[in-house]
């Protein structure tokens, strides 16, 4: 055991066990699609089925728990994915429709930790949509500009093919 963890929570260091793979695929040293299906689909299916099992028993703080820890760890893999993909893998950024399908989850996970924390009273939860907002208020403004820009290519495309065709005639 290093040093650092020695002084360290034992809550600390038993996440830090867990999410080593992810961590290891986040600074590129493992491939991400291992990570991805081997612990992210895992870690998924078991809060899936604890929230059924929850759900089946009529647990409700236990179904909201679950949620919130699914659409953390969800945050958390499409954050890694996004990383690997522009900055370990160094794809060229340009927009995508399927960026949508990333930001809409930052935008629910942050009002549904807000929800979470005033319908079960818990102050400290509000904390994270608190600064969260900011994250993905920005991750929203990036992809609509994204979009933007898109669009004013394909239509600058389109009518410059027009012209050009239209001078050939």
């Amino acid at each position: 055991m290093s040093l650092e963890r020695a002084h360290r929570s034992p809550i600390a260091n038993v996440l830090t066990a867990f999410f080593e793979p992810e961590t290891r695929a986040w600074r590129g040293v493992q491939l991400l699609g291992k990570v991805f299906w081997g612990y992210g689909v895992f870690v998924s299916s078991i809060l899936i089925f604890i929230f059924v099992r929850a759900l089946y028993d009529e647990r409700i703080m236990l179904q909201q728990v679950m949620q919130f820890c699914f659409a953390a760890y969800t945050i958390w893999i499409l954050v890694s994915v996004w990383r690997w993909r522009y900055l370990v893998r160094r794809d060229k950024f340009v927009y995508e429709p399927q960026f949508l399908d990333m930001v809409f989850p930052l935008a629910m996970y942050t009002t549904g930790t807000f929800q979470l924390s005033r319908a079960l009273n818990l102050p400290f939860l509000a904390t994270i949509p608190k600064y969260f907002i900011f994250v993905a208020i920005a991750a929203w403004l990036i992809t609509f500009a994204g979009l933007v820009v898109h669009v004013g290519r394909v239509i600058w495309t389109t009518v410059a093919s027009q012209e050009e065709h239209s001078d050939t005639n």
